[in-house]
């Protein structure tokens, strides 16, 4: 099975639709998500119930989905360089291992 960008594209949807639900009082984006004010949401471990085989396969793609929207973000705006690189960093130090 491939994946797709609608497939990608369709799992950040569901991850912020998650984080808004559990953070009601806060107004969240997918841009909001990844800045550093927010990273303690863990918005991957919202995500992520269920059959240990499926959760860690699923927080994986989210951290990496979260990686490229943070590049993406970096490249746009360049005010926001520096706080994309430290999320960058603190994603990979926190989630990828």
């Amino acid at each position: 099975m491939t994946f797709t960008v609608f497939q990608g594209a369709r799992t950040l949807v569901r991850l912020v639709a998650v984080v808004q639900e559990k953070y009601l009082n806060e107004c969240l984006s997918l841009k909001s998500l990844v800045m550093l004010e927010n990273f303690n949401k863990e918005a991957p471990k919202t995500m992520c119930t269920g059959k240990q085989e499926y959760t860690t396969s699923l927080r994986r793609l989210i951290v990496n989905l979260l990686g490229h929207v943070a590049q993406i973000k970096r490249a746009n705006n360049s005010n926001t360089c520096q706080e994309s690189k430290r999320f960058q960093k603190l994603l990979v130090a926190k989630w990828k291992y």
